[in-house]
């Protein structure tokens, strides 16, 4: 038994008053079931669900509620800078090896990264902020478990920059898919066998939009959803973006849409983005308006902590979570009825101060650190 694995075991059987709460990550969902039996692609969430609270977790969230958040902020973020001409191409930030990457080597680029949150970053801080003062306890009282398709969401977890507490990280653990199938395993759960359960809410009921973040071309489909609304206050005639989803190590070509022709790109590999850096850095200019950045094949259904180098099965998982987009009540983030609530009781308004305190970060010039620092960064896909 990993030492992780061990760890959340003992924590789950004798928890005093702690209470335990998970975010499950979009891309965990369609690729944990291949480890436990089912056929690729399988979306095994309720019995997911079902089984960690057999084990005794309190609450189980939706990172693609974080997902939602990170939309909302993001596409006002587009929106602002597509206004006013300024620090275009836009960078996603949602994969933790690409802006460490960037913050190593392209230091003088950082002021082109969006500044909102990952959606595990988002929830956490969400769930050690408002979920606390909702249920009325100390954030402290709280454990906060992710599980998650990424090695590198460990790494993630451990930066101050993006916790909402002073010297509390937001996230106590971070699983991979891999071991959270060790932690089943290893407690005996019966998963198949395992009634299904729902996500808890308030933080349980996700757009379509939140759970294509798990794979390439997602984030930037979910995020021009809503900046076409904000942009326009309509709806897209098709909510699906064919032309930005990318089922190669790069895309790149233009979406038309309220007026603006964006020349975009969708990319799966740091090496792939080395030149598109470097015109950057070099011009100050880029052919791109906005640029959505993974390291991974196909994105999180890639990922090293569910790692498999079979295209079927990546075509698999990735078809999966487009199929579940088209299954939920809403497709996009600003439809999401809980997301709303968030702003009305909590946020008040898109960038709001409260929003960029809780959501937002900021990246570090890290070019003088030690090398050893930067041992855990992918810099290729393996």
């Amino acid at each position: 038994m990993t030492k992780i694995v061990e760890d959340i075991t003992g924590l789950l059987k004798n928890k005093g008053n702690k209470k335990v709460v998970i975010q499950i990550a979009p891309a965990v969902r369609v690729a944990m079931g291949e480890y436990l039996g089912y056929e690729p692609g399988t979306n095994v969430i309720g019995q997911l669900i079902g089984s960690l609270k057999s084990l005794g977790v309190d609450y189980v969230f939706d990172t693609c509620l974080g997902a939602d958040l990170t939309v909302i902020e993001e596409a006002g973020e587009l929106v602002n800078r597509l206004k006013t001409n300024t620090l275009l191409p836009m960078f996603s930030t949602c994969c933790p090896s690409w802006y460490m990457f960037a913050e190593r080597l392209y230091p003088n680029l950082i002021p082109y990264l969006s500044t909102v949150k990952s959606p595990q970053a988002i929830l956490a801080s969400v769930i050690k902020t408002y979920f606390a003062q909702k249920i009325g306890i100390s954030p402290t009282v709280l454990v906060h478990i992710v599980i998650a398709p990424c090695a590198m969401k460990k790494e993630e977890a451990k930066r101050p920059e993006l916790w909402v507490n002073e010297g509390l990280p937001n996230i106590d653990f971070v699983l991979t898919t891999l071991e959270c199938v060790e932690l089943f395993k290893a407690n005996n759960v019966d998963f198949k066998n395992i009634p299904p359960a729902d996500f808890d809410n308030p933080l349980g009921e996700a757009s379509g939009a939140g759970s294509i973040f798990g794979t390439s071309g997602g984030v930037m489909e979910a995020v021009i959803r809503t900046a076409y609304n904000l942009l326009t206050n309509d709806e897209l005639d098709v909510f699906e973006l064919y032309d930005i989803r990318n089922t190669g190590l790069k895309r790149q070509g233009t979406i038309e849409f309220a007026g603006y022709k964006l020349v975009i790109a969708t990319v799966n590999s740091l090496a792939e983005m080395k030149p598109i850096l470097e015109e950057l850095h070099t011009t100050g200019k880029s052919s791109y308006d906005f640029i959505e950045v993974m390291n991974c094949p196909s994105g999180c259904v890639g990922g090293v902590g569910q790692w498999t180098k079979d295209p079927e099965v990546l075509r698999k998982r990735r078809e999966a979570l487009f199929l579940y987009d088209t299954q939920h009540k809403s497709r996009t983030a600003h439809q999401n009825e809980y997301v709303k609530a968030l702003y009305s009781d909590f946020f008040g308004q898109i960038g709001s101060e409260k929003a960029h305190r809780v959501m937002h970060t900021h990246y570090v010039d890290r070019t003088k650190e030690p090398a050893e620092n930067f041992s855990c960064l992918i810099e290729d896909n393996k």
